[in-house]
C-alpha cells in the first residue's frame, strides 16, 4: 500500500466514526429532553369493568343476583321499626386498627377490605405495561389516614402494584368526572376506582328522615337503608383519543332542574322525564332499535316514580321489556348512599346483555333529576359521528 492509499484509507475510517458520533449525540439530547405530557378530555371517560358488593350478592363477571326482601330493623331507630338491607357476609376484622372510632367507620373498613380482593382482580383487564391511580370515594371522616394505609398494603399483593402510581381519597360528594380528573396535563391514563359507603347508621337514618323518605313498616313507600362497595376500572381519554373497542364511553350526565314533584301534575312530570331521557340519548342510538340495552334507576319506591318512569320509557322506547331491561338500586340492593352511581355503572355493565348501551337515571331528588349515558364504542363512525354532535349541541 502505498502513502496515498494510507492517507485515503485515514480519511474515510474518520468520516464513517463522525456521522455514528452525532447520531449518539442526538440520541442523548432526545433522552433528555421528557416526553410531552398527555392532556385528557375533562368530560369523557372509558369504562371498561367493574364489580360490587351488595346485599343481593356479589354484582359483576356476569352475575346479578336475584333481589333480596328488606328485613325488619328495631336497633336503628328508638321509636319505629324500619325496613334495611345488609351486607349478610361478616368480613373479619383482624387486626382491626384501635384508632377507628364508631360502627359507621369499622364497617367502611371492612368493606373496603373486602372490596379490594375483586378490585385485584379487575386490575388484569389493564394493559400490561399500563400505570393506574387508585381513587377512594368514601365518607371517611377523618380516618384517612387508616383507610389509606390498609388500602396500600392489601394492594401490595397484586402484580400490578409496581405499576401504581398513587392512592387518594377524595370527597365522596362531588361529579363522577372531576372525582376522577387529573391535573390539566400528566397523571395516569388508567384508574381503580373504589365507592364505598354504609347509611346503617344514625347520621344516614337522620338524612333520610329530614327528606321524609325513610322506608318504615308503617310507611314501606320510601328509601330502605343498605351498603355498597363498587370497584371500577376506568380509563381516562386523550384530547385526541378515539374508542372502537367493546368497552363503553361515559359523558358528564345532564340534570334538569324542576319543580317539587309533588306540586307537578302527572303530564308536567312525564314531560320533565321525556324530555331528560330524549337529551342524555341520541335519536340515532346505538343499535338499529335506539332503544338502550338496560335502564338503571337510583329508587322507584318513592312516590310517582314508577309510574312516571314506566310511562315516559313506553313512550320513548315501546320496544323496551321493562320487567327485564330496567332496574332500579334502591328495589334489588336498597340505598346505597354516595356509592350509588359507582354501582349503577357496575349493574348496567352486566345487565346490557345486547351491549346497545345504558341509561342511568336519578330521581330521588324532589327538586331535580339527572341522567347519564354509557354508550358503547363498538359503533361505526357514521354512529360515532352522529352521537358527538348530538353532544356537542345539547
Amino acid at each position: 500500500m502505498n502513502r496515498g492509499d494510507r492517507d485515503s484509507s485515514r480519511a474515510s475510517l474518520y468520516d464513517r466514526l463522525r456521522p455514528r458520533q452525532s447520531t449518539l449525540e442526538q440520541m442523548a439530547r432526545q433522552q433528555a429532553t421528557p416526553a410531552p405530557e398527555r392532556r385528557y378530555d375533562p368530560d369523557r371517560l372509558r369504562v371498561l369493568d367493574g364489580v360490587a358488593l351488595t346485599s343481593a350478592g356479589l354484582v359483576g363477571w356476569g352475575n346479578m343476583p336475584d333481589k333480596q326482601a328488606a328485613v325488619v330493623d328495631t336497633s336503628l331507630a328508638a321509636s319505629e321499626s324500619l325496613l334495611v338491607h345488609r351486607i349478610d357476609c361478616q368480613f373479619g376484622t383482624l387486626g382491626e386498627p384501635l384508632a377507628l372510632q364508631g360502627d359507621r367507620a369499622r364497617r367502611l373498613y371492612e368493606l373496603a377490605r373486602a372490596l379490594v380482593g375483586e378490585a385485584m382482580t379487575l386490575l388484569e383487564r389493564l394493559p400490561t405495561e399500563a400505570g393506574f391511580e387508585v381513587v377512594v370515594s368514601m365518607p371517611v371522616e377523618g380516618h384517612t389516614t387508616v383507610l389509606r394505609d390498609m388500602l396500600d398494603v392489601s394492594l401490595r399483593g397484586s402484580l400490578a402494584y409496581p405499576r401504581m402510581t398513587g392512592l387518594r381519597l377524595v370527597p365522596d360528594h362531588q361529579d363522577l368526572h372531576d372525582t376522577l380528573a387529573t391535573p390539566a396535563t400528566g397523571g395516569a391514563g388508567h384508574v381503580l376506582w373504589l365507592s364505598i359507603d354504609c347509611v346503617l347508621h344514625a347520621h344516614g337514618i337522620g338524612q333520610l328522615r329530614a327528606r321524609q323518605q325513610l322506608a318504615t313498616t308503617r310507611n314501606p313507600q320510601g328509601i330502605k337503608p343498605s351498603e355498597a362497595a363498587a370497584a371500577l376500572v376506568i380509563q381516562r381519554i386523550a384530547e385526541d383519543g378515539y374508542g372502537g373497542g367493546d368497552s363503553y364511553l361515559l359523558k358528564r350526565g345532564i340534570m334538569l332542574e324542576h319543580t317539587r314533584r309533588t306540586d307537578l301534575t302527572r303530564r308536567q312530570r312525564h314531560q320533565s322525564l321525556a324530555e331528560i331521557l330524549a337529551r342524555v340519548w341520541p335519536d340515532e342510538g346505538a343499535t338499529a332499535g335506539n332503544a338502550p340495552g338496560v335502564v338503571v334507576a337510583d329508587s322507584l319506591d318513592l312516590p310517582g316514580r314508577r309510574a312516571d318512569l314506566a310511562g315516559a320509557l313506553l313512550t320513548l322506547w315501546p320496544e323496551l321489556d321493562l320487567g327485564e331491561e330496567c332496574r332500579c338500586i334502591d328495589y334489588h340492593f336498597g340505598w346505597p348512599g354516595t356509592a350509588l352511581i359507582a354501582l349503577q355503572l357496575v349493574v348496567a355493565l352486566v345487565g346490557d346483555r345486547s351491549r346497545s348501551g345504558a341509561v342511568l337515571l336519578q330521581l330521588s331528588d324532589d327538586h331535580s333529576s339527572r341522567a347519564l349515558a354509557l354508550l358503547p364504542e363498538s359503533l361505526d363512525s357514521a354512529a360515532q359521528a352522529r352521537l358527538e354532535s348530538h353532544y356537542t349541541t345539547t
